[in-house]
């Protein structure tokens, strides 16, 4: 079985970790450019 992830997806096995959540990551940086536009 092959853990590599699709090759449409490259960012969530460059950003993949036992400590950073993918999804989590995601929304950081969803909340990271909501606080930049809206300050």
């Amino acid at each position: 079985m092959c853990l590599q992830a699709p090759k449409t997806e490259p960012y969530y096995m460059q950003f993949q970790s036992p400590t950073i959540n993918p999804v989590e990551l995601k929304l950081t940086i969803w909340s990271t450019e909501l606080l930049g536009t809206s300050s």
